[in-house]
């Protein structure tokens, strides 16, 4: 999911450069690395977890659509959110 994220270049950016790491260049890579898996762990629910729950929403909205679609409870308003929803 970062790596769709519109701003993920320059989060990850901000995020490298600030990491101080003395040591061989390897060391310094590798530490950067770890370092950096650490922060996108802790800004995954930060930044993703209302996705999650509005698809999850979306998900039930569209289940209850699809109940209801041949009933008499269907009307042109809920149409057009299915088609909305479904997009």
């Amino acid at each position: 999911m970062w790596l769709d994220h519109k701003d993920f270049g320059k989060v990850f950016e901000e995020w490298w450069k600030g990491q101080v790491v003395q040591g061989w260049e390897g060391y310094k890579f590798l530490t950067r690395l770890h370092r950096i898996k650490s922060l996108v762990r802790s800004s995954n629910m930060s930044v993703f977890r209302d996705l999650r729950l509005k698809k999850a929403a979306t998900l039930t909205r569209i289940k209850y659509q699809d109940e209801i679609v041949s009933s008499s409870r269907w009307t042109r308003r809920l149409s057009d959110e299915r088609k909305s929803l479904k997009e």
